[in-house]
């Protein structure tokens, strides 16, 4: 047990949740993928799940290495990287490989060729972790500072969360309003005061409201057709799909593989994943997969208490509360609470990119945690000492 806990150093809790998640990511995914590779790899459904499986390997052994990074030291990296993030979303824009009439991707292998003909990444991903370590930093820094003023709140933290929400909102509206939503719950941990909340809230608001009205108005193809038919109910085929393989899943489900609904969900590796998890696994394995997201939830709370106000706290609550309510994104869509929005299942869908994310989120996190195992182990010793003086 010593041997593990130098390992795999931090919250063993958040360990443990990590490599479920990614088991089932396995064999959800290979069943999920059979159509997939019917289609495109000539029936070849294990070469799907290997691709997959290098990926998620890649998560893990990121997560490690994230883990053993010094947390303090990403206070720095993210302000540099905030730039770079800015760069990565203009690209996007101007270069990006389309797909749903959105510009989501950016092509690796026009730059790469020799990596294969359709490797991409998403740079919204890493642009999410970016921009949340960004404001834990800039929040973290005014601890001391109760009421900073208007103007410092405005230009150091409001400006870049509009700014980067808004070059994001052009192409995938459901991630800006998620990746606002987590800065607005950071910015109330982080004790900013409630009237710049509020205006921030105000504005941001406003702002989206101009938004979507001069879309709808500028044109009735692309994009707005299927904001509309996602807001009216129109476009309902995937949740239809999604909500039969649930109701078909039972208390104790189908039974690994024996999806039938997986032949009609379209997406149903990565919107849908978890449509198939209630649909093989049943009522007992979908509470079980909402219940880790849950746990992970807990243990960065447990942070919080700790370690109130500080850098590490908000930079950990950030990057849980942004994988968490997508989480719940995923599954109010599945059991159609929802209109569909496109978020995956963080952790367990199919997607490099999103998987890799996931995986550095999750080790930066676990970082925080061996700094505060650390100094709760120095702090024992210490009592002991003086005990026994």
């Amino acid at each position: 047990m010593r041997l593990f806990d130098r390992i795999f150093q931090g919250d063993r809790g958040i360990w443990m949740v990590a490599w479920i998640l990614a088991l089932i990511s396995l064999l959800c995914v290979y069943s999920a993928t059979s159509v997939v590779a019917i289609k495109d790899y000539g029936g070849n459904n294990t070469f799907v799940l290997m691709k997959h499986a290098v990926f998620v390997v890649a998560a893990l052994v990121l997560m490690f290495g994230a883990s053993r990074v010094k947390y303090t030291y990403y206070s720095n990296i993210f302000n540099l990287l905030f730039f770079v993030a800015i760069v990565l979303l203009i690209l996007t824009q101007l270069f990006g490989t389309e797909s749903d009439d959105a510009r989501r991707s950016l092509s690796i292998s026009k730059i790469l060729p020799f990596i294969g003909p359709n490797a991409s990444f998403m740079p919204n991903e890493f642009v999410k972790i970016i921009l949340i370590g960004f404001i834990a930093r800039k929040i973290a820094l005014r601890k001391d500072n109760p009421d900073p003023g208007w103007k410092d709140i405005c230009l150091n933290i409001m400006l870049p969360v509009i700014f980067v929400v808004g070059l994001i909102a052009t192409e995938n509206l459901s991630t800006a309003v998620l990746l606002f939503a987590t800065c607005i719950a950071m910015m109330f941990v982080g004790k900013i005061k409630m009237k710049y909340i509020l205006s921030f809230v105000g504005i941001a608001v406003l702002f989206l409201a101009l938004f979507i009205c001069i879309k709808f108005m500028t044109g009735s193809s692309g994009r707005q057709t299927t904001w509309k038919a996602r807001i009216t109910n129109t476009d309902n085929y995937q949740k239809d799909y999604a909500k039969a393989a649930i109701a078909t899943g039972g208390i104790f489900g189908k039974l690994p593989g024996k999806s039938t609904e997986r032949n009609s969900l379209p997406k149903v590796e990565n919107d849908c994943i978890y449509a198939i998890v209630v649909e093989e696994y049943g009522l007992v394995g979908g509470v079980i997969v909402l219940s880790l997201y849950l746990i992970l939830l807990y243990r960065v709370v447990m942070i919080m208490v700790k370690r109130p106000d500080s850098f590490g706290a908000i930079l950990s609550f950030g990057l849980i509360l942004c994988i968490v309510m997508q989480a719940f994104i995923n599954m109010g869509v599945s059991v159609g609470l929802l209109p569909t929005t496109g978020q995956n299942l963080p952790f367990v869908s199919r997607g490099g990119t999103s998987m890799i994310c996931t995986g550095i989120s999750f080790g930066i996190i676990l970082s925080v945690t061996r700094d505060i195992n650390k100094n709760d182990e120095k702090r024992k010793e210490l009592e002991q000492v003086q005990a026994a003086d």
